[in-house]
């Protein structure tokens, strides 16, 4: 019990120091890009840089979204093709 409470403690601690960091530090506040000008270059070339990087992403998802849909509709495909030959097998043996 005393334990929990010494860790409670802590995490109080460093919870209201990370809150006065963020309040006291006006640097803090905003990253250096969104503080100065939007129209800078450093703004044109952070604006670029997150839409690469949002395509990069975006495609590496895409595809494993496309390579799961490929997979589900073969692994039906070939069940359907199984049950076919399995209706097929039973009515020749009868």
């Amino acid at each position: 019990m005393k334990l929990q409470k010494q860790l409670q403690t802590r995490i109080c601690w460093v919870a209201a120091l990370a809150f006065l960091a963020l309040v006291a530090v006006s640097d803090a506040q905003a990253c250096a890009t969104c503080f100065g000008a939007t129209d800078s270059p450093l703004g044109r070339g952070l604006n670029w840089g997150i839409a690469a990087l949002l395509v990069v992403v975006n495609s590496v998802i895409g595809g494993i979204c496309c390579f799961f849909y490929f997979i589900a509709r073969r692994a039906s495909r070939i069940a359907a093709e199984e049950a076919h030959l399995a209706v097929g097998s039973a009515s020749k043996s009868i």
